[in-house]
């Protein structure tokens, strides 16, 4: 697999790849891609972790929930240029020495806009489609917020309080029913007001899947694998030691196409984690798109 092959030579760093280090979010197979769409996914995720917190040299650990609600758009501005947007409601939780400290809202919004290099092209049953773009992401979430102990946690947080650069591509290529989808988001963090500066991130999948109709329902099943990095974060001039890194994850799924509704469950388990000092469980989705 492609993500694979260029992150082999990585895994090398300790990280807390929890919260905001570890943000990354996949729109999954869009093959209709002719068409708008907006809908919603739903994603849940749980994290056990040690990590070091701003003012302290204390090594705490704790377990995080993340779960998230984003709302999703796609609009064809034209033939070969498509405008998406992103704007989560986020619930996140973290347990340290029995105690919860819970935050809910807004989390940061993003938006992007992809060109068609090749779309349907190649000859007889091969079909390909590659686009590039790239875009923006927002500090709408908050980033001060204290834990029960008067601690500010950036890991937690419900937004990072920068605006960060996003660079994006994909490429799917299709044979007959049997497909290939490859996707890539490369996230270019600024210093927020704090002087706290997430390392960039990126999110690389690639996924095989399998186009099958059965009467008026079109069946997506697919697997695959997707990796998530974060280079190191900084207070400061500060290095954070507990910053940066990979988890390499299987993801498994299915959507389902009836009319003008798109349905999604997916699954990804963590198969490969750079450190014993974070360790991600599985994660859940469910999405549901309305095109037209």
């Amino acid at each position: 697999m492609v993500c694979v092959l260029l992150t082999v030579a990585k895994y090398t760093n300790a990280c807390d790849v929890c919260g905001c280090a570890m943000g990354g979010t996949s729109l999954g197979i869009l093959p209709q891609y002719h068409k708008h769409f907006i809908g919603m996914q739903y994603a849940h995720r749980n994290f056990t972790s040690a990590h070091t917190q701003l003012g302290q040299t204390e090594t705490n650990y704790s377990t995080e929930k993340f779960t998230t609600l984003e709302l999703r758009g796609r609009l064809n501005i034209s033939k070969k240029i498509q405008l998406f947007f992103l704007a989560p409601l986020q619930a996140n939780a973290q347990t340290e020495k029995g105690v919860t400290t819970a935050f809910t809202g807004i989390g940061d919004a993003s938006t992007f806009a992809t060109y068609s290099i090749l779309q349907n092209a190649g000859k007889g049953f091969w079909k390909h489609q590659l686009q590039i773009g790239g875009g923006v992401k927002l500090p709408t979430g908050k980033y001060n917020t204290l834990d029960k102990a008067g601690i500010l946690n950036p890991n937690i947080q419900l937004g990072s309080g920068s605006v960060d650069f996003l660079l994006n591509g994909f490429y799917i290529t299709r044979y007959k029913k049997l497909g290939w989808s490859n996707a890539m988001q490369y996230k270019i963090n600024t210093r927020n007001a704090n002087g706290y500066l997430f390392g960039n991130r990126y999110t690389c999948n690639s996924t095989l899947f399998y186009w099958k109709e059965i009467k008026k329902i079109t069946l997506l099943p697919q697997l695959g694998v997707q990796e998530e990095y974060a280079g190191i974060d900084y207070h400061q001039q500060l290095r954070m030691g507990l910053s940066g890194g990979n988890t390499l994850s299987g993801v498994a799924g299915v959507d389902v196409y009836f009319q003008k509704i798109t349905l999604g469950i997916g699954m990804q388990q963590p198969l490969l984690q750079t450190n014993t000092i974070t360790s991600a469980n599985t994660k859940f989705t469910t999405t549901i798109l309305y095109n037209f």
